[in-house]
């Protein structure tokens, strides 16, 4: 039997081999499960069985660990587990899909999972390629954009937009990690990135609305109407992302930053 005084929650049952299963640390799907009887102590309020090469997450565990669950001979009962969004290959993509695929692939030089798994639409794909190719070219600054994009994630709960604005927004923006972790508590030195902040943090408060005074001290800290507008933007980009990586139960393809962390 494991040590689950050495598990931690989110951690995943994997790999289901003979009468063992084994348990590795992962993130990548949300599923509760309830093994039989047979399996006492803390097993018993959450886990998962596996099927070859499956990951499905535990709930309710206390701390990070790798072992196994020897003796059982019957696999667990399932009690429920919600899939994610297939993500679709661009080997094997076909139409606008695979386009689209091969674009962001030129862009940025990777084809993420949030990209694979928006592409089951290719209207919305083409929707996140145009809007976040046009906010790029605006006025905000990369490290401003990275910055609100955290904070938007932070306050979603979304931790795929987390891990990825955390690592792009250091690579890409040359945010330290002071930087990235003031961001997501909606702070940041220099009177534009604060400003910027500042009034992305009014907006998802009020989800949308703003007070007069609040939209008086963004322009008061050095933001343009036009730059007003393209924070507005990038907030509802932020949240389009968050919420579909979520609800899609997209797996997290960069280094993992958790929310609650």
């Amino acid at each position: 039997m494991v040590d689950d005084s050495a598990l931690q929650d989110g951690a995943l049952v994997c790999d289901r081999a003979g009468s063992d299963i084994e348990v590795a640390w992962l993130s990548d799907v949300d599923c509760l499960w309830h093994l039989q009887p047979a399996v006492s102590g803390r097993w018993a309020a959450g886990a998962a069985p596996c099927f070859p090469g499956a990951q499905r997450r535990i709930a309710g565990l206390s701390r990070a660990h790798r072992g196994r669950i020897a003796g059982l001979s019957v696999p667990p009962l399932m009690m429920a587990c919600m899939t994610g969004f297939p993500l679709i290959q661009p080997e094997t993509a076909g139409g606008e899909a695979a386009d689209l695929l091969a674009a962001t692939q030129q862009v940025l030089g990777i084809t993420p999972n949030l990209a694979r798994a928006l592409a089951n639409s290719p209207a919305a794909l083409r929707a996140f390629l145009g809007m976040s190719g046009a906010l790029a070219g605006g006025s905000l600054p990369a490290g401003v954009r990275e910055r609100i994009a955290l904070l938007v994630a932070q306050e979603t709960g979304c931790d795929y937009g987390l891990s990825a604005h955390a690592y792009t927004g250091a690579r890409v923006a040359g945010l330290s990690q002071a930087e990235v972790t003031a961001a997501r508590k909606g702070q940041a030195s220099g009177p534009l990135p604060a400003a910027a902040l500042a009034f992305a943090a009014a907006l998802l408060r009020g989800q949308g609305r703003v007070a007069d005074a609040e939209l008086a001290a963004a322009r008061s800290g050095g933001l343009s109407d036009g730059q007003l507008a393209e924070v507005i933007a990038h907030v509802a980009l932020g949240i389009f992302t968050s919420y579909f990586a979520q609800a899609a139960r997209v797996s997290i393809d960069w280094p993992l930053v958790r929310h609650t962390s």
